[in-house]
């Protein structure tokens, strides 16, 4: 979003080293840079390799008169059709295309989406960089964006296929009769109903793509060199005339990629000639696809690895400036329209009520605490950017109290079988682990009830295993311990929440405690305090689990306090006699025109 607000001068906006592109990763030098981008992560991507349809057309031979044959004058990244007699019998791609894309599934525009001048200004990229040091752009594979891009990929090369079988149909027409052609080719109009539609625009603007591509990833000093191999207009007159060596093209791409992309994808290079050096050998349409495939995985490939490293090297800058960015970002929104008057009555109200009469950050703390120990879910639209963060720690703190009830649990059960002795840690541990294997597949989303009859199982072979009893687990035990756990999660019942309280206190002095050691840190130095995630069944004891809670509660609440203390929470407060709600949270609403598309973070 844009807004008629002038935003104050921030560190980074004379800052040299913000560029679209670091020379050091495009010179001459080989990086060393490999990030997998095949992965599963970013929104903008190259799709799966597709089912191969095959095709096998005669091989063109040398036309010794190709040299004298003249141009026909056709702009071949605009339009370029041929005659149908050129689709043979061997070809199984007649099929319409004229409703699929004619560009390429990877273009300049594409991979422009994850440039480093865009992403600065991406102020949900820029705040994740708080809490996820690590965070970088992957290929995306999954969902129903994914789905649909492959859908539509699938579709673009088995359109292209039927025109690579038609330029491999006219070579060989061509080396069939060389004395038969006129000294000018005069190509039908795109009027001809004898022709299908659209059946040789793609060729072109797919080599017009690469050639953008490279341009936008290398540096100036490239281009030439650049623009005079990939001359789509004079490719494509050689496509006419017979005369395209489309091997040599190919074997000059994979050495000039050699010195640009990282060593670790010398592996796909040596794939993309050797497919399209076998296809034209043999004619094979599915083998010259599968090498144009390819280029574009590596084009795609080293944009990836050109803007993971620029963040890698920006990153900590980024999050001292995080602050102000965001201030000047918020102030944007609120000037065009974003009203947060509701958070601003929210903390009012969380003022009036504190007893103990909190002010400033502590009472933010206190509410998040609250929320995460309550599992609320109605929250102001300041926190919009850290409602998944908030999310994600309510199951955590949940986890730990089922964590809780497994232990009372299986208290219950070893008394049941007569154990009167001491119960060691390490059969907690093991308990924990077990119960935690069961569940780590549910995600977010896990539902604890669902396994509650393994959970069960697991319970009473533990506590057999501490009586030493080596047989099979009772039906009446496990009835017996199955009750007792339903009896412990039951929200209703007063040994929930004696558990949840008596975790809820621990969790408050930690986060106190936590919160007074970062007073004074810098966003940089909060970053590196955080411990990694550890999620919950994955400890030894339930304390232990909510130290990582703590220290990541306090670190929202002073980065929060800090971005809208100043602009909000200590400003007047003016409502204008109208009541005012919560806003729905997302961070998709942050996403305006032109802001970069979503992204899956760790």
């Amino acid at each position: 979003m844009s807004g008629n607000l002038r935003s104050s001068k921030s560190p980074l906006q004379n800052n040299p080293h913000v560029c679209a592109r670091q020379r050091g990763m495009h010179g001459r030098r080989r990086s060393s840079v490999d990030t997998c981008s095949t992965a599963a992560s970013s929104e903008h991507v190259i799709p799966e390799k597709d089912t191969k349809v095959r095709h096998s057309l005669p091989a063109p031979s040398s036309n010794p008169l190709a040299p004298y044959l003249s141009s026909s004058g056709v702009i071949w990244e605009h339009v370029a059709l041929e005659s149908p007699r050129l689709l043979t019998a061997g070809t199984n791609h007649s099929t319409n295309s004229s409703f699929v894309s004619l560009d390429p599934p990877v273009t300049k525009e594409v991979l422009s989406e994850i440039d480093i001048p865009r992403l600065k200004n991406d102020l949900v990229l820029r705040h994740h960089l708080n809490f996820d040091p690590k965070i970088q752009f992957r290929i995306n594979t999954q969902g129903p964006q994914a789905e649909e891009r492959r859908k539509r990929a699938f579709e673009y090369w088995h359109a292209l296929a039927t025109e690579i079988a038609l330029w491999l149909a006219h070579c060989q027409r061509i080396a069939a009769c060389p004395s038969s052609l006129p000294l000018r080719i005069s190509l039908p109009k795109p009027g001809a109903r004898s022709f299908p539609r659209g059946a040789i625009l793609r060729l072109p603007r797919l080599l017009g793509a690469v050639r953008d591509i490279l341009k936008h990833l290398l540096p100036s000093e490239e281009w030439p060199i650049i623009d005079a191999r990939l001359d789509v207009r004079f490719l494509m007159q050689q496509l006419e005339h017979g005369l395209c060596d489309f091997t040599a093209l190919s074997d000059w791409l994979g050495n000039f990629l050699r010195h640009f992309c990282s060593p670790t994808r010398d592996c796909l290079l040596h794939t993309m000639t050797s497919a399209i050096r076998l296809g034209i050998k043999n004619a094979k349409t599915d083998s010259i696809v599968s090498g144009l495939k390819t280029i574009f995985e590596i084009l795609q490939g080293m944009n990836l690895d050109a803007t993971n490293h620029s963040i890698r090297t920006l990153r900590l800058a980024w999050v001292e400036d995080t602050v102000a960015f965001e201030q000047n970002d918020f102030l944007r929104r609120i000037v065009n329209g974003w009203d947060v008057l509701g958070a601003r009555i929210w903390y009012e109200i969380l003022q009036e009520a504190d007893e103990q009469s909190s002010q400033g950050l502590w009472v933010l703390v206190k509410a998040l605490t609250n929320a995460i120990v309550f599992y609320h879910e109605s929250l102001p639209p300041t926190l919009i950017l850290d409602y998944n963060r908030l999310r994600i720690l309510q199951l955590d703190f949940q986890a730990l109290v089922y964590q809780a009830a497994c232990r009372q649990t299986l208290y219950e059960t070893l008394e049941s079988l007569g154990w009167t002795g001491e119960t060691l840690p390490r059969s907690y541990a093991e308990l924990f682990l077990k119960v935690a294997s069961l569940i780590s597949d549910q995600g977010l989303h896990y539902d604890y009830w669902q396994m509650r009859g393994l959970v069960v199982l697991e319970i009473v072979r533990a506590a057999y295993a501490v009586c030493s009893k080596r047989e099979l687990p009772t039906s009446e035990d496990l009835e017996f311990a199955e009750d007792r756990l339903s009896h412990c999660c039951d929200p209703k019942e007063s040994v929930f929440q004696d558990l949840r309280s008596s975790l809820a206190t621990e969790l408050k002095e930690k986060v106190d405690d936590e919160v007074s050691a970062i007073d004074g840190l810098s966003p940089a130095q909060l970053m590196r305090r955080q411990l990694p995630q550890t999620p919950g069944f994955a400890v030894q004891s339930e304390n232990e689990g909510l130290v990582p809670i703590a220290k990541r509660i306090s670190h929202i609440a002073q980065l929060h306090w800090r971005i809208w203390g100043p602009i909000l929470y200590e400003q007047p407060m003016h409502v204008r006699g109208r009541a005012l709600g919560h806003t729905p949270l997302t961070e998709e609403g942050l996403h305006g025109p032109g802001s970069s598309p979503s992204r899956r973070t760790n």
